[in-house]
């Protein structure tokens, strides 16, 4: 069974402080394929000093440079593509049609925005008589949910590279397999050391002191609303940006006596109707194998 214990730091993988360990198991089988060594605040002071080193030379890059890192990214991910399906596909739970022709393959989209953005972005404005240069704000810490393990980081750090910006990455534990794919790939596409640093962990302990870092300019979170909150009054008193794209899903509870094909006839249709106006007809439904005595011990036991 694999075992997960090393974080990406300044460039290397370095091996975990060992305090506690996390079962890797696929949502589809219920099988445990691996275990995760969760990180410790020491392995975040050293990803933030990593990342703090590194901005003093990465935010002098020029566009162009940060163009063709960008690009590297696309060339090296797309070798890994295979690699990454099958991760996604167990680790996930999703189904290989989705984590071929979507999960995945956002990744690649995600290159091509950035690029596209970057190249036509003006770092130097003139307002009347004023020049307005954009600079980078700092070290970023990147704290991304299970859900889109792909599209969800490469939609917050492309942008932060092409900012100029160091960055601290906190995948979602559920997706340490394939946040671990996606370190190789920025390794062989020749992102320089201490850029781009990554500490598996929780959120009550590495996600916590990653947000309250002194050395953190900006936050970008993806998660629950509740946790969202939290973070929002905590940084409420510091300066530091903060970027949250949070969200849930409502239970659909289909009790014991219920018609299973008529419940299965309305759940697709509240699905494909709905989310179509969304652009967005892609949704993984996970079962609940709770019972309840009675309609009103139901409330609240799913989620």
């Amino acid at each position: 069974m694999p075992i997960l214990d090393t974080h990406y730091i300044d460039g290397l993988d370095v091996k975990a402080e060992k305090t506690s360990v996390f079962a890797m198991i696929s949502p589809a089988t219920e099988q445990q394929f691996g275990e995760l060594v969760l990180g410790s605040t020491a392995d975040v002071d050293l990803a933030v000093s990593s990342a703090k080193r590194a901005l003093n030379s990465y935010r002098k890059t020029s566009k162009k440079d940060r163009i063709r890192l960008i690009r590297k990214i696309g060339v090296s991910f797309k070798k890994r593509m295979p690699e990454l399906i099958d991760s996604v596909t167990e680790e996930l739970g999703s189904p290989l049609k989705l984590s071929s022709t979507l999960q995945v393959p956002a990744g690649i989209m995600q290159v091509a925005k950035w690029t596209k953005v970057l190249s036509k972005f003006q770092f130097t404005e003139v307002h009347g008589g004023n020049q307005v240069l954009h600079e980078p704000i700092g070290v970023c810490a990147l704290i991304t949910s299970w859900n889109y393990p792909v599209n969800g980081i490469f939609g917050v750090l492309l942008p932060a590279l092409a900012a100029g910006c160091t960055v601290v990455w906190k995948p979602s534990e559920y997706t340490s397999q394939t946040a671990s794919i996606l370190v190789s790939i920025l390794h062989d596409a020749g992102v320089p050391k201490g850029v781009v640093n990554v500490v598996y962990g929780d959120g009550a302990t590495v996600g916590h002191h990653l947000v309250t870092h002194d050395d953190v300019a900006m936050v970008s979170f993806t998660g629950s609303i509740e946790t969202g909150l939290s973070i929002s009054q905590t940084l409420a008193t510091s300066l530091k940006r903060l970027v949250v794209e949070l969200g849930g899903k409502s239970p659909y509870i289909v009790l014991e006596d219920a018609n299973l094909k008529e419940a299965h006839r309305l759940h697709k249709h509240f699905i494909t109707q709905h989310w179509a106006n969304l652009h967005l007809a892609f949704k993984t439904i996970g079962a609940c194998t709770a019972t309840f005595s009675s309609r009103e011990n139901c409330s609240g036991s799913c989620r």
